[in-house]
């Protein structure tokens, strides 16, 4: 990944948690409701309009608006979860991409033995 550290803190967070999610561009831009176009004005820092998209950014990366500009006490969203929730979560997304299908067939077969 490129050298992020010259983006204002918001971006900064934007695309180093893409980069560690290993989230792609296309489906960010999909999923937010921007064209390629204004995600490299974003970069490009022709533009700062990815404010105005904050909510749905965060809900793409799973992270809170407020650690997006900067709060680092709240990362991730977990006002719903439990502690053992959140610690399967950060498990989760520690794994390699193997192991993280091999446990979603396992979720998936054990809910459906329901």
């Amino acid at each position: 990944m490129q050298n992020t550290s010259t983006y204002p803190i918001t971006l900064q967070r934007i695309l180093q948690i893409m980069s560690d999610q290993k989230k792609q561009q296309k489906d960010f831009c999909k999923f937010v409701g921007i064209s390629r176009t204004s995600f490299i004005r974003w970069k490009s820092g022709e533009s700062d309009s990815y404010e105005t998209h904050i909510h749905k950014i965060a809900e793409f990366l799973e992270v809170t608006p407020e650690y997006l500009h900067g709060d680092d006490s709240e990362r991730m969203n977990t006002k719903h979860l439990s502690k053992t929730e959140i610690d399967i979560i950060m498990g989760y997304r520690k794994m390699s991409y193997d192991k993280k299908r091999h446990l979603t067939d396992l979720v998936r077969f054990l809910i459906d033995e329901g």
